[in-house]
């Protein structure tokens, strides 16, 4: 810095426009944090998107998809939904065949399920992510 000063004391009008640059440069220093904040690497929730399309819901059927942040790598996912069918078994091997599904999606571990008889509803806890 010091070999600059001296440089632009020695030119007419390079003192100002070493000034702005300055300015802009303490500008920048506040913006950055922000762009790299953008800029960082992210999970790809694309593949989970894909591995719940791929999965027959049959007599099933997602009331509420919900992806919660957990770190940069994963996210929480919980699955809300309720039966279509009338009878408790069918409604039962619906329920694990979706979760069975569920598994078997790359990165996808099971954290929580839940199954209500009585109104048909049901809630899939799953981490996708490393």
């Amino acid at each position: 810095r010091h070999d600059i000063r001296s440089v632009v004391s020695e030119q007419p009008g390079v003192e100002r426009d070493y000034g702005e640059y300055l300015k802009k440069q303490e500008t920048m220093k506040d913006v950055i944090s922000f762009v790299n904040f953008f800029n960082r690497p992210s999970i790809d929730i694309q593949t989970l998107l894909i591995g719940l399309s791929k999965i027959e819901l049959q007599q099933l059927k997602f009331v509420q998809v919900e992806a919660q942040a957990e770190g940069d790598e994963s996210f929480l996912i919980t699955i809300k939904g309720r039966g279509i069918k009338d009878t408790y078994s069918s409604f039962q091997a619906s329920f694990e065949r979706l979760v069975e599904g569920l598994e078997n999606i790359n990165n996808v571990e099971l954290r929580n399920k839940a199954i209500n008889h009585m109104d048909k509803t049901f809630l899939v806890q799953l981490h996708y992510g490393k």
